[in-house]
């Protein structure tokens, strides 16, 4: 499908030397599009940016990172809801990859296309599970906790780079 990678990943792949004997190709063989989001973080999708931000806030609290939890100030009450809600992005991870999997091993002898289908559903499914994560979150909030967690979350987005296939990217784009 595609590869999300912080700045530090991408610029290290992008920067590969060739196999010795090897030429770099002039073009991308694989017609792959970097999606940026230092340079464009409005082409980097709300469902991309709240999962990448739940799995940061989770790890924040699990290794109790003070500096990290002083960068969003919350409410102790809006901080309880919030890393809360981040906690359960591993929940949503692993039952994607084991929806991911079912479909493969039903789907073993399908034609690539089909598989392909398969998992796009799985995918959005997943994708749409965040927002709603998201918008559950939101709600819970007080007005002060939506505005700032929002805010903490775009400053994500711009920590976003993003390979896609060309041919993937209007299905990286949905739901939203």
């Amino acid at each position: 499908m595609f590869a999300i990678l912080g700045p530090a990943a991408a610029i290290a792949a992008l920067s590969l030397p060739a196999l010795p004997g090897q030429a770099r190709p002039a073009s991308n063989p694989f017609d792959i599009v970097e999606i940026d989001g230092s340079k464009n973080p409005a082409l980097i999708p709300e469902y991309l940016v709240w999962e990448h931000g739940f799995g940061g806030l989770a790890i924040i609290k699990d290794r109790d990172m003070k500096p990290a939890m002083a960068t969003l100030a919350l409410s102790p009450r809006d901080a309880e809801l919030v890393f809360k809600e981040a906690g359960a992005q591993a929940t949503r991870d692993r039952r994607r990859a084991e929806h991911e999997k079912a479909r493969r091993e039903a789907l073993a002898g399908a034609k690539p296309t089909e598989l392909a289908a398969a998992l796009h559903d799985v995918i959005l499914e997943y994708r749409w599970e965040v927002l709603n994560a998201r918008d559950r979150l939101l709600a819970s909030l007080s007005p002060e906790g939506q505005v700032e967690l929002i805010r903490w979350m775009n400053e994500r987005r711009t920590h976003i780079t993003a390979f896609v296939p060309r041919s993937e990217l209007d299905f990286f784009r949905q739901p939203r």
